[in-house]
């Protein structure tokens, strides 16, 4: 049985675009989880749907039929969806999100803008920042939070993961070299330092038999805002480690290069946070749902 409708989606969008880069494009994912999905897809069904003996993406008769049968069943989901919408614009009100940067993109604000779409007069309430936050404030409904959570009152639901690399511009690398280690690239001059964090203990937290001490560190650009050091190193100033889950769009599009390092970072957990309470709203209970959905397939 197939145990998600995003299965279905994604080989539409395969079938369309007859490419699977094309596809992890659209739907803002890796090609290697595309193909994934598809073969995933294919066991489950027990059938091929795409031939890849060929040069070209080819699908097979079957897949031609299957996408006949996708289509119509989407279409029957979408009609489904429109009569229930007019059931879900009675729920109205505010929710307050708290955010961190590494969550102020792309992969945020299209699950956003699918929240929206379903439930139109919820009004969100959303503030960007990396410091800590007072979680009994009752003006934040949720928060989005990286690492592991000490607050026992707290409750959280990991929503999917990000692991740190070392990025540069091509052109970067090209003038300046790679560095043979993170304590080369951490002496070059060139690193550019997040100000918003602990340098001492995310290296002791994350390479706990490797680390790099802070103070290893030589003068070099800094900056309090993740945007502002991914436009610095897109400008060849330097190497900085950003969250994957940032640059996925810039490392296909070639504007950034993964820096090969002698160490392997740990991938973090991002949760969706709350306290406890003896009840929630409604307006909560489906923005959980919705979300933990959305982020249910993401890779």
């Amino acid at each position: 049985m197939i145990s998600n409708i995003r299965d279905f989606i994604t080989f539409i969008h395969i079938f369309e675009t007859k490419s699977i880069s094309n596809t992890a494009l659209l739907l803002n994912r890796t090609p290697s989880s595309i193909s994934k999905k598809l073969a995933k897809l294919e066991d489950e069904l027990q059938v091929q749907l795409v031939d890849r003996s060929t040069k070209y993406l080819e699908v097979t008769p079957i897949g031609h039929e299957f996408y006949g049968k996708c289509k119509e069943i989407m279409a029957k989901i979408q009609e489904c969806e429109e009569l229930l919408l007019e059931s879900n614009n009675r729920i109205s009100g505010k929710l307050g999100l708290s955010i961190p940067e590494l969550m102020n993109n792309d992969i945020f604000y299209d699950c956003i803008a699918d929240f929206s779409q379903h439930y139109p007069d919820i009004k969100l309430n959303i503030q960007v920042t990396n410091k800590v936050v007072d979680t009994s404030n009752t003006q934040i409904d949720f928060f989005i939070r990286s690492g592991e959570l000490q607050d026992s009152q707290l409750i959280a639901m990991t929503l999917l993961s990000a692991r740190p690399v070392l990025c540069a511009s091509p052109n970067y690398l090209e003038q300046k070299g790679q560095p043979d280690s993170l304590y080369d690239a951490v002496k070059s001059g060139d690193f550019i330092t997040p100000t918003y964090v602990n340098l001492n203990e995310k290296f002791k937290q994350l390479l706990s038999h490797h680390y790099v001490q802070y103070q290893d560190l030589v003068d070099s650009h800094s900056s309090n805002n993740l945007d502002s050091i991914i436009k610095l190193i897109k400008r060849g100033q330097g190497m900085a480690l950003v969250p994957d889950i940032v640059v996925e769009k810039d490392f296909k599009r070639q504007k950034l290069v993964a820096v090969g390092l002698d160490v392997n970072f740990p991938r973090i957990p991002i949760n969706l946070v709350h306290r406890k309470r003896a009840s929630t709203t409604r307006i909560m209970t489906v923005f959980k749902q919705h979300i933990s959905s959305y982020f249910s397939d993401y890779e």
